[in-house]
């Protein structure tokens, strides 16, 4: 990826929005989640993806309608 190249050579700070969950869980080493305007999770990676939050959870697995997964 261009930008992970990128910030290898100019050791730069980014700032990326995106709805492509694996991609930056490869990218990122922090990770802040929006929802309604309020970050409702924020870590690395690998902590966001083990957050007991339902909203995070169902976004993280695509869920796209009903309510959030039960913890």
């Amino acid at each position: 990826h261009l930008i992970v190249e990128l910030h290898r050579k100019f050791r730069f700070t980014a700032v990326m929005v995106s709805h492509e969950i694996p991609e930056i869980f490869r990218i990122a080493d922090r990770v802040a989640m929006l929802h309604d305007g309020v970050i409702v999770e924020s870590g690395t990676p690998d902590a966001v993806q083990a957050s007991a939050n339902p909203i995070v959870q169902q976004f993280i697995h695509g869920d796209v309608e009903g309510s959030p997964r039960p913890g």
